[in-house]
Parts: C-alpha cells; structure tokens; sequence
C-alpha cells in the first residue's frame, strides 16, 4: 500500500488517495509519521487510522470496519470512477470486499492483495 500511495502522488488524474488504516493500538501503526507528513503536505492524500484497541487518550476512529465506517470514508460523487484497494488479514480482507461489494463498488474497482 505504501508503494501504491507513493505512486498515486505522480499522478496528476488521481484527485485523491484515501487511507483508511486498522490497527489494534497506537503503536501498531506503521509509517504513522511519514503518513501525517504526506497528508499534511498534499492535498490529494488522507488518512485516517482506526484502532480496535485504543488507549483512553485516543481520539481518532475505533471499532472494526463495518459498512457504515467505509461508506462514511469511502464516498464518491455520482459517476466518478475509484479504486479501492484491500490489504490484511483473510478475515478482514473477505469481510471487507464483501462489505464494499454491497456498497455498489464493482470488481474491476476492487482488488484485495492476499499475503
């Protein structure tokens, strides 16, 4: 994902990059610096992190993902093409190309990465 994001940056007909990033704790969170660096310095990327286990000082998302968290993240004006993009574990992968799947997104927007 890290590459992809790199990527999407050169490209001038991506309007935006979106991260929605699940992590059990805080310190879980890999790259968190580097990716509030980018997102605060380009306009384009966004991220949000969600955690499943979060301290009592944590402000930010937390739960697991479920249908209204993605469509909450994941919204796209009427016509615009996406491509989302899922990486995890099976469980969470499956679960989640399903939950985009009920969303309307259709396979060639979709592609899970399996490890």
């Amino acid at each position: 994902m890290a590459r992809l994001i790199q990527l999407a940056q050169d490209v001038d007909t991506i309007r935006k990059t979106k991260l929605l990033f699940f992590n059990r704790r805080e310190e879980d969170i890999f790259w968190r610096r580097d990716l509030d660096e980018l997102a605060a310095n380009n306009e384009r990327f966004q991220v949000e992190y969600v955690l499943s286990d979060p301290c009592e000082r944590w402000s930010g998302r937390t739960g697991r993902v479920d249908e209204s968290m993605l469509q909450d993240f994941l919204n796209r004006p009427d016509g615009s093409k996406s491509y989302v993009c899922v990486c995890g574990p099976s469980a969470f992968t499956e679960l989640t190309m399903g939950l985009l799947k009920q969303q309307g997104f259709s396979e060639a927007e979709l592609h899970a990465f399996c490890g």
